[in-house]
């Protein structure tokens, strides 16, 4: 490895570090590389194994208007006629 190139952190090791200025620092790293690459990175809150929107960190950003909350349905095929199952996945993105 060069050692110019620093270690990308992964998603995993973002989500379970301690909540404070570095880990806000990193997470908006994530977002914005992969922005750059093209396809933007999500990050999936509230549900099991997810981080929640009440986290101290995205509640902040959220707050400032760097992130943005949606919503998609989980469940539907996207076929125009099918019948929407109501569970739906929220997510955010950079704003």
């Amino acid at each position: 490895m060069h050692a110019d190139l620093k270690p990308r952190l992964r998603y995993a090791e973002i989500s379970t570090m301690q909540p404070g200025a570095a880990r806000r620092a990193a997470l908006l790293a994530w977002l914005h590389e992969g922005r750059a690459a093209g396809a933007p990175n999500l990050v999936f809150v509230n549900r099991k194994y997810q981080l929640s929107t009440r986290d101290p960190d995205l509640r902040m950003l959220l707050k400032k208007g760097i992130l943005v909350q949606r919503r998609r349905n989980a469940g539907a095929t996207g076929h125009p006629l099918a019948k929407r199952s109501g569970s739906f996945q929220t997510y955010l993105v950079l704003a």
